[in-house]
């Protein structure tokens, strides 16, 4: 009968039975196994990373004082620190041109150097604020934590953001906002 089956084998061209190398079969579905667990491990990592990110804006923006107009001043310090805005005039709801520029320095803490920036914008005129041109000294200026009734503001990043108006310190209270503790 073995002599019949070669036969047979041979005729419908069966090939005999090939040696299977097993290690190295289970070398390469180890290799497949790691990097499985290494993708799912590298998104749980990223999905982490976001959720943890989102939670920390959502956080931040919650800090930002909303306080009532006229209320007793609170100073608190700036949530943005790259970027600030100065005011033509101490109103956050105007929709007049120009009425609030956004500034920022390329490298450097523009929170902290927000009330020199605006000085320069007063002083050089550039936007025309100063009803008789360009002047020697910018009025008196000072510097609130921007909240959410600010009108258009950049991407809605301001809230957190310096505000830097004319006026003295009580300008932030009479606005509802916090002065800024940019020192």
């Amino acid at each position: 009968m073995t002599r019949e089956r070669e036969l047979l084998d041979r005729a419908i061209g069966v090939q005999p039975p090939l040696g299977l190398d097993f290690d190295a079969i289970e070398a390469t579905g180890r290799r497949v196994a790691r990097r499985r667990v290494r993708a799912a491990s590298a998104v749980v990592v990223a999905t982490v990373a976001v959720i943890i990110l989102s939670g920390t804006t959502l956080l931040t923006r919650s800090k930002v004082p909303e306080l009532t107009p006229g209320g007793a001043p609170v100073t608190v310090e700036p949530i943005a620190r790259d970027s600030a805005y100065c005011y033509r005039t101490a109103d956050i709801s105007s929709t007049e041109r120009d009425q609030h520029i956004s500034v920022g320095l390329v490298d450097g803490d523009t929170a902290a150097a927000s009330i020199e920036i605006c000085a320069t914008i007063w002083t050089s005129n550039r936007y025309l604020w100063s009803p008789g041109g360009p002047r020697s000294s910018p009025p008196p200026l000072v510097a609130c934590i921007l909240n959410s009734r600010a009108y258009n503001l950049d991407g809605g990043e301001g809230p957190g953001s310096v505000g830097v108006f004319p006026g003295d310190e009580t300008v932030c209270s009479r606005l509802g906002m916090a002065n800024a503790d940019i020192d």
